[in-house]
């Protein structure tokens, strides 16, 4: 008994430290992809030598004749074929998986009908809805300000000018900390910490707002529940037409469905929460960020909810998606991946006090230990026009152990250019520590 029980500890001790496994991928165009696909701008910007290959290994034209041909539907479904190719092996070179593959060329219908409607979820949060929210569900400190007190606050010059303090803190620390010493100057003590408190907590109290404005509007949530059914009838619909034309069946629950579309986007790849169903948007540079599926792919774990890892960003991302899939599977599983093990990035909560004051001489020290910049970055990183992110975002966690390369980082972590470092940055899944065996009983 002894021995079986020390089988399945190690049985999922091996689980949690590797990828989820891909059972298969479906890849397909939707319907504006070819009429808007920016082929001039693919062929000059992405990689020269990666393109060259694919094209000598197919005996496709070269680079230059597709060029003169950039209208030609042919030639856009050439470089679909090599976008497609590039993100199944950057899902190879990062998870370690060989997934099966189709890839449908015909374009399909992949319509959005509540994508309105959730715009409208994410309109801007009143003051007095702030300070009613806060001071219902804290349960650290109060906001004594009153609605036109916060409001006047807002759009004083003093909370402009600590917005900028972590814009400017990686490109100028001098005059980063120069602007945080004149508001400092300006204001009384408890003034200036109540000004650092509320900068730090209304991000997060917009995200769980916008939350509870999609679930507790009844009517909003059934119409956007029937719409996403709609959205995946029809699109479920044209996928089984399209593959049972090439005699080929598939298995829903197993198959993640990859759409590579033609929106101006201002992301390079999202993920139906819970579902098994990716959008990649090549307009937005898809072509330099080889690792997105992967990133993507992770978010659609094993089954409709197991394994699933969560955006490495900000907290504020990851507690959004943590309370969503908490709310989903009846507080059942939440993210699989924790925020931030490392405490390297400057918006974990361990840097926060019982009020919400960000503690800069703990967190700095901190770093100096784990021998690393501020939010995760390398030393040695400078920012250029290729190698840059916001500076309110987190790297996310570098690989872990000894045998890892310096420019290794979580594959959940924000997308970075490959060229940084010289094209030496990798992407990885961190391992992720088991959780309790109650888990897997309860």
């Amino acid at each position: 008994m002894m021995k079986k029980k020390i089988f399945i500890l190690v049985l999922l001790l091996f689980v949690f430290t590797v990828p989820v496994s891909a059972k298969e991928l479906i890849f397909i165009p939707t319907d504006d992809l070819y009429d808007n696909l920016n082929v001039n701008k693919i062929i000059t910007t992405t990689d020269q030598q990666t393109l060259t290959t694919f094209l000598e290994n197919r005996k496709y034209p070269t680079s230059t004749e597709l060029l003169t041909q950039e209208n030609q539907i042919q030639t856009k479904k050439i470089l679909y074929r090599y976008l497609v190719e590039q993100q199944i092996n950057g899902v190879k070179k990062t998870l370690g998986l060989q997934p099966e593959v189709i890839i449908i060329d015909e374009e399909l219908i992949d319509t959005d009908p509540y994508e309105t409607l959730q715009k409208s979820l994410d309109s801007e949060i009143s003051s007095d809805q702030l300070i009613d929210f806060w001071n219902r569900y804290s349960f650290k400190s109060k906001i004594s300000l009153n609605a036109e007190e916060l409001t006047a606050l807002r759009n004083s010059e003093e909370w402009s000018k600590l917005e900028q303090y972590d814009d400017l803190y990686f490109t100028d620390q001098e005059k980063a900390l120069t602007l945080r010493a004149e508001v400092k100057e300006t204001l009384t003590k408890e003034e200036f910490e109540r000004l650092e408190t509320l900068q730090t907590i209304i991000p997060q109290i917009q995200v769980q707002l916008n939350i509870l404005k999609e679930e507790q509007d009844t009517s909003t949530s059934s119409a956007k529940e029937a719409l996403d059914q709609l959205r995946h009838e029809l699109h479920e619909k044209k996928i089984r037409e399209k593959i049972q034309q090439k005699g080929i069946t598939y298995d829903p629950a197993q198959t993640t469905i990859v759409s590579l579309s033609g929106k101006d986007k201002p992301r390079v790849g999202d993920t139906d929460f819970g579902s098994k169903r990716i959008q990649l948007y090549p307009n937005r540079d898809l072509h330099r960020y080889p690792q997105t599926l992967a990133h993507e792919r992770l978010h659609t774990g094993t089954t409709r909810y197991a394994f699933y890892y969560c955006d490495q960003y900000t907290y504020q991302q990851w507690y959004a998606e943590h309370t969503k899939l908490l709310a989903l599977t009846n507080n059942r599983v939440g993210c699989i991946n924790p925020y931030d093990e490392l405490g390297c990035c400057a918006d974990n909560q361990r840097w926060r006090d019982s009020r919400g004051i960000f503690d800069e001489q703990a967190y700095k020290t901190h770093l100096q230990t784990l021998g690393l910049a501020r939010n995760c970055a390398p030393l040695d990183w400078k920012p250029t026009a290729t190698c840059w992110i916001n500076p309110r975002v987190c790297w996310g966690n570098p690989c872990v152990g000894v045998d890892q390369p310096p420019y290794c980082y979580d594959v959940m972590g924000v997308a970075l250019d490959p060229s940084c470092f010289g094209g030496n940055l990798i992407r990885k899944p961190l391992p992720i520590p088991p959780p309790p065996l109650t888990t897997y009983y309860a």
